[in-house]
């Protein structure tokens, strides 16, 4: 496991949706790109309200959107548009917008609380991925689940190096200023497989804690800063950020 004694609890403070255009997000592209399946991101949030739309993260094109080959999981504006005032949370992947729990709960987005979050993606046949997002953990009775429709969507991510593919933490690569995060992201964690719940578990409480985590992980920085993004891991998954101009600092008590 990790454990850093009195290391401080920071985070990435990113700002609200703006007209100017500054590129905020911090990205994963070449080597430092995992193979989109199976994969499993842990993460924690702290969402500020705004309108429209809000991007956590996204696998997919480093540019113009296209329904295939990407996926995200972050709050959606109820019913589409960047002027809505309402959210829940979901799964963003083959141009739909998937919101609704799989036991029923109310997906509605609990604005200003801290969140402990996972996704996890794998492929079930020759053409189908299926995710699952666990919005609320540690109750994993709270999850939206999507697997895909359209044919042969699993093949369309590609193969390595992944050209013109990014994983983009903090907005979106085809509306950046427009699809910010809006709040505090902090534990990250990624793995190159499909972890079990209870390994989800077991990670958030102690990282590389599981044989299934430890020898999976692929990006690991709980407490990034502006100043430091680098991978904990010891695997050398280094992200890059997207341009000049940077979240700022979020200091825990």
């Amino acid at each position: 496991a990790i454990t850093v004694p009195g290391q401080a609890i920071t985070g990435l403070n990113f700002p609200s949706n703006q007209s100017y255009s500054d590129d905020l997000r911090f990205k994963f592209t070449g080597a430092s790109l995992l193979d989109p399946y199976p994969a499993t991101y842990i993460w924690r949030v702290n969402v500020r309200h705004q309108p429209g739309y809000f991007t956590t993260f996204f696998w997919g094109p480093d540019g113009p959107f296209t329904a295939q080959a990407y996926y995200g999981a972050h709050p959606y504006p109820d019913g589409g548009g960047s002027t809505t005032l309402t959210h829940k949370w979901e799964i963003s992947i083959e141009g739909a917008d998937t919101v609704t729990d799989l036991n029923g709960h109310s997906t509605a987005v609990n604005y200003g609380a801290w969140h402990t979050q996972a996704l996890v993606v794998r492929r079930v046949n020759t053409n189908e991925l299926e995710a699952r997002f666990y919005w609320d953990l540690p109750d994993t009775t709270k999850v939206i689940g999507h697997t895909t429709i359209y044919t042969d969507y699993a093949n369309g991510f590609g193969s390595r190096p992944y050209a013109g593919k990014a994983l983009s933490f903090g907005d979106a690569p085809w509306a950046i200023g427009n699809e910010r995060l809006s709040g505090v992201l902090r534990g990250i964690q990624i793995y190159a497989a499909e972890l079990s719940v209870a390994d989800i578990l077991s990670e958030v409480a102690a990282p590389l804690d599981t044989a299934a985590g430890a020898s999976s992980i692929w990006y690991l920085n709980l407490n990034p800063t502006p100043a430091d993004i680098t991978d904990k891991s010891g695997k050398g998954h280094h992200p890059a950020w997207a341009g000049p101009v940077h979240p700022s600092l979020w200091v825990g008590p």
